[in-house]
């Protein structure tokens, strides 16, 4: 649920936050055929889940990233 928020909140305000990987290896097209998977990845989708990429390019100003963090700190604790 904070993910989600997170996201939508960081995804208003135009600072580039992404789902990118919103599940495990294993259900990606293209990938599933390339691992073996040797459990049911329940720790991998909890993760997945959960993760929100950032911006890291060379065009990130330090304001941006004040704003992110006043984000992540009001949503997330």
């Amino acid at each position: 649920a904070q993910a989600s928020a997170l996201y939508k909140q960081l995804s208003a305000d135009g600072l580039g936050a992404s789902l990118m990987y919103r599940d495990s290896l294993e259900v990606i097209p293209g990938v599933a055929g390339m691992i073996q998977c040797f459990s049911n990845l329940a720790r991998a989708k909890s993760f997945a889940s959960r993760l929100i990429t950032l911006p890291v390019h060379c065009y990130v100003q330090e304001m941006h990233l004040h704003k992110i963090m006043q984000r992540v700190n009001s949503i997330c604790s």
